[in-house]
């Protein structure tokens, strides 16, 4: 009788979580060597707070403050692990798919870490009328970086927001994580104060039922959580 266990997803496949410590970099170095050294290690997934971390950017591009974001590894058929951002295209083409158009809407990006950053750098590519960055951690060079592109502002915080000029046409995408993704965030200055049905609202958190979710649809919002983004970009890891 062959073994099953609780994460195997194919019959030759299983998840197996590896739990690192944010500050551990030296335990984050020795598991990306482990694993290129080691051809059963298909792939990884890269999770909080490790995404795009200056350890694997100096790992695979040998440069910690590289432009380039990385949250996944798959061995190509050369044997070797390659790095991929599947978040930030996972959820561009979910939204376009499901939601709506990015193209001359006001976006709000509540949380520009390792998820955030690398969805500011795709959604600046729709065309939207202008990005405001929110993040307590000075995202002030992503917005000169991305304005060569569109209008991209930074603030501090959500507090910041003047709600009474900011218009309608609007996408809120809280993407601040799991310390940060509170239903107490401060969203609901904005999402209380601008009711269209042109306006979108997303959680990226994957559960298919958030409770500042519901509240922004009776609100008047199309309102979606991050569970369409995140099966899509599974699925895409998994094939």
């Amino acid at each position: 009788t062959s073994r099953v266990y609780m994460n195997q997803v194919l019959p030759n496949f299983i998840y197996l979580p590896v739990n690192i410590s944010k500050n551990d970099t030296s335990a984050l170095r020795d598991i990306l060597q482990l694993a290129s050294e080691n051809a059963q290690v298909a792939a990884i997934n890269i999770t909080q707070p490790h995404k795009s971390s200056p350890t694997l950017r100096q790992f695979f591009f040998g440069d910690e403050n590289s432009d380039e974001n990385i949250d996944t590894l798959i061995r190509n058929t050369e044997g070797k692990l390659e790095p991929y951002d599947l978040n930030a295209p996972s959820f561009v083409s979910w939204f376009n798919d499901e939601a709506g158009s990015f193209r001359d809407k006001t976006v709000f990006l509540v949380g520009v870490g390792g998820v955030g950053e690398p969805m500011a750098k795709a959604i600046v590519k729709e065309f939207p009328k202008s990005l405001i960055l929110i993040d307590p951690v000075d995202k002030n060079d992503l917005a000169e970086k991305l304005s060569a592109q569109t209008q991209v502002t930074y603030l501090e915080n959500i507090g910041q927001v003047d709600v009474r000029n900011i218009g309608d046409s609007l996408i809120v995408i809280n993407a601040a994580g799991k310390e940060g993704a509170t239903d107490a965030a401060g969203l609901d200055q904005i999402l209380n104060s601008n009711i269209n049905e042109n306006n979108i609202f997303v959680d990226i958190r994957p559960q298919l039922k958030i409770e500042i979710v519901e509240a922004a649809k009776k609100q008047g919002w199309q309102a979606y959580t991050g569970y369409g983004m995140n099966s899509r970009n599974d699925y895409i890891l998994l094939c």
